[in-house]
């Protein structure tokens, strides 16, 4: 895409931004080569890239990537067989730590959960075996430990024998000399590389022994006292040997690192992405974003958009869209009233979102795949190229319109400005239609009243307008589209201080067709004002029907809840009065029949069976006993018709049933038939049990649920689907199901990026046919299978 274009509209601030939030220079460098991308496959994975470690971000906390750096230079050169120091191999190793515990976060999560990050973490080679060989050879400060090798451990055990025995010998040496004045101090000192002691230059030849170095006032020899020498001798063969081992243990595990150079290459690559991907999801945290769609029709359509760079304290979201209605949209309003921030705002989300970062925004916010963008935006004035403010802006626009093509975006700050407004307005028009015939999308600005009218009349143009507050006399920085806004020229100046007598005169001077128009345009602005006061008036209103409407439901349902509480309460009662009165009458029955057998009955038992039923009836009121809470029934509906072939019971033959033969034998009589006899009775004595229809319906209706039964599928193959195809499809398939009475359906949807389950399962929670949802186990399709339980 267009550098310079990228760079006003302030692309360079969020690679800034983003490297800002990358743990290591690997995914730094990459952060700040950011380009957007124009492949839609492309720009779609890295979105889902983004949205997952957003949600692992989230969910988990950032990735740990404690010890990663780039060590590519250094895994260059072992593979070409040079040596690395004991500091160079500390790093790789450090690197190489850091790289499996990556790997380990991301296995560690659900094996659904993040698909793409896990295909990333499957390129991190795991080195544990080099990784402890580096360990083992190199200590914390990168030195070569004694422990690397068993010569090395010998070398250096002589070592510190040899350093023992000169330090014993040297202070032996300077107890025996301390009473004369040969010495110009009692101190051991090194000179290249051997022990010495200070001597004056006129003592030297009464201490035997070697001398290494001369002060430079001539006055002091540095002797290596000759009873060290053997021993310095010694201890310098022994350094060499270790040095030399040294080099060899460095040269071997060098040569370890070389045979994986080209795996370790890949892993170095593959964390440098893993550590991109996961700062464009901390910066989407940071900024509070949300992955916008991809329109496949070339929209532009931005909800509560918000400058990235401007305080979220204090940016004031705008909802903007082009390319469905019109493709070109003219914004007009007064100075410093967000016009220009508006441009800016649709172009960096554009080149956000098509560089895999999600945009401030919110859900269901879409952009298209944009070829590439173009702006005319700032002052681009140079003296150095003798090119005024109105040459730099014509220069560069001829530029984008030789450049601009469908899928271009194009945005103009102040079109036609720094000359005369006529030829300026003009020069406008002609920008615009050639622009639009090109089928670009184009966001511009402009004082000009001619084109506020161009755009009323011009198909494929929109007016629209920042907010200006005429009581504050301030903008509000809001985006209105579909009504052309006032420069408020003359009201800012007010606001500002100018003279009123500059005013007045200022007016009187404006044209009488400008002053129509700004007119018009502030009518425009009141009504619309009014509307949306209304409209939030009204909003408010049906908040509180709402509101009041579900507490009359609640208290509705607790009428009711309160209601079969005192009806099971009182059924419960009844239901015991009358087992205590059961339990009286049965035991005064067994004494009336044991008085009988005796034959010595009283008056006084039936008296009390009496007395027992009254205060049964005077308890209960007379009322029914009742087996189960009594419901309110419906009133009672009218006698059906009956009909020749109608099923009706018969009351006077212990509810027998029959088939009416006549339905009309006179003075209110049918005929049926009962049992095989036939009989004349009254409409009265029998009641309508089935119609001939509805036993035409119920055979049908049996008919179609044993076909479903046997022909409608318990699952569906959603996978490659569209969501709103998927829909259709499942809607389908419920109705037949529940038709064919099945308990549950499969709903095969698969993994994937998880829009489909999500869409489908937004979509099941608002049937009512469906009791409940639930993963499949994990042996019959895990999360890629839902099964919806009917």
């Amino acid at each position: 895409m267009d550098s310079r274009t990228l760079t006003k509209i302030e692309l360079d601030e969020i690679r800034v931004a983003l490297a800002s939030e990358c743990s290591c220079s690997l995914g730094r460098e990459r952060a700040e080569s950011l380009q957007p991308e124009t492949d839609a496959q492309v720009i779609a994975d890295r979105l889902a890239e983004t949205s997952e470690a957003r949600r692992m971000v989230d969910e988990e906390g950032p990735l740990p990537l404690g010890g990663v750096t780039d060590i590519r230079e250094l895994i260059k050169r072992s593979r070409v067989g040079s040596a690395l120091s004991g500091s160079e191999l500390l790093k790789v190793g450090d690197c190489l730590r850091g790289m499996r515990r990556a790997r380990a976060a991301i296995e560690s999560t659900h094996p659904d959960d993040y698909p793409l990050l896990r295909d990333l973490a499957d390129h991190l080679g795991v080195h544990t075996e080099l990784e402890g060989v580096i360990e083992d050879t190199v200590g914390p400060e990168g030195e070569v430990v004694d422990t690397a090798s068993p010569e090395l451990r010998r070398l250096r055990s002589r070592l510190g024998v040899l350093r023992s025995r000169i330090d014993q010998t040297m202070r032996d040496f300077l107890n025996r000399e301390s009473e004369g004045s040969k010495l110009q101090d009692r101190l051991v000192t090194t000179r290249r590389g051997r022990p010495c002691v200070p001597v004056k230059a006129g003592s030297k030849g009464s201490i035997q022994g070697v001398v290494h170095d001369v002060s430079s006032s001539g006055q002091t020899v540095f002797v290596e006292p000759q009873g060290v020498v053997r021993l310095g001798d010694e201890l310098q063969q022994v350094l060499a040997a270790e040095q030399e081992e040294v080099s060899r243990i460095l040269r071997e595990v060098s040569g370890k690192v070389g045979e994986v150079a080209e795996e370790v290459q890949h892993s170095v690559t593959a964390i440098a992405i893993l550590d991109f991907v996961f700062a464009r999801g901390s910066l989407s945290r940071r900024m509070d974003a949300s992955r916008p769609e991809i329109s496949t029709e070339g929209h532009v359509h931005l909800k509560r958009a918000r400058h990235p760079l401007i305080d979220p304290s204090e940016v004031v979201p705008i909802d903007v869209w082009v390319g469905e209605e019109f493709t070109v949209l003219l914004i007009t309003g007064p100075n410093t009233g967000g016009k220009t921030v508006a441009l800016k705002t649709v172009g960096l989300l554009c080149a956000m979102a098509q560089s895999g970062l999600h945009v401030p925004a919110d859900m269901g916010s879409s952009v298209p795949v944009l070829q590439d963008i173009y702006a005319d935006i700032g002052d681009e004035q140079s003296i150095a190229q003798s090119l005024s403010t109105f040459s730099s802006h014509m220069s560069n626009i001829a530029r984008i319109c030789k450049r601009a093509r469908e899928g271009t975006l194009v945005l103009l700050d102040e079109i036609g400005a720094g000359t005369d407004p006529g030829e300026g307005a003009a020069l406008a028009q002609a920008i615009l239609r050639y622009l639009r015939d090109r089928g670009c999308l184009v966001l511009t600005t402009t004082h000009y009243n001619a084109l506020k009218v161009f755009a009323l009349s011009e198909p494929g143009m929109m007016n629209a307008s920042v907010e200006f507050d005429h009581e504050t006399l301030a903008p509000t920085y809001r985006l209105m589209i579909g009504v052309p806004g006032s420069s408020n020229a003359m009201n800012v100046a007010s606001r500002l201080g100018l003279r009123t007598e500059i005013l007045m005169e200022a007016k009187e001077l404006i044209g009488d067709d400008a002053q129509r128009v700004e007119r018009v345009v502030s009518d425009l602005e009141r009504s619309r004002r009014r509307f949306e006061r209304e409209k939030a008036d009204l909003s408010q209103a049906k908040t509180s029907a709402e509101e009041e409407l579900d507490r009359l439901h609640e208290e509705r349902e607790r009428i009711r809840e309160e209601r079969d509480r005192i009806r099971k309460e009182t059924a419960a009662d009844a239901k015991a009065i009358l087992r205590k009165a059961r339990e009286e009458a049965q035991e005064i029955l067994r004494e009336i029949r044991q008085q009988n057998r005796e034959g010595r009955a009283t008056q006084e038992a039936r008296d009390r069976l009496e007395t027992l039923d009254a205060e049964v009836r005077e308890q209960l009121g007379d009322a029914p006993e009742p087996d189960e809470p009594a419901e309110a029934q419906p009133p009672e509906p009218p006698p059906a018709a009956i009909h020749e072939g109608d099923t009706v019971e018969l009351h006077n033959l212990s509810d027998k049933r029959a088939v009416v033969i006549d339905p009309d034998r006179g003075d209110g009589r049918i005929r049926v038939s009962a049992g095989g006899l036939q009989m004349d009775v009254d409409l009265e004595d029998v009641t309508v049990l089935e119609t001939t229809g509805d036993r035409q319906v119920r055979d049908q209706v049996g008919a179609i649920k044993v076909r479903k039964a046997l022909s409608v599928p318990s699952e569906i193959d959603l996978r490659g689907l569209t969501v709103t195809e998927a829909i259709d499809q499942v809607d389908k398939l419920l109705d037949d199901a529940a038709l064919a009475e099945h308990e549950e359906v499969r709903l095969i949807h698969g993994k994937g990026t998880g829009a489909l389950k999500q869409g489908l399962r937004r979509h099941l929670s608002d049937l009512p046919i469906v009791k409940g949802m639930r993963d499949a186990p994990l042996n019959a399709g895990g999360l890629g299978v839902t099964i919806v339980d009917l």
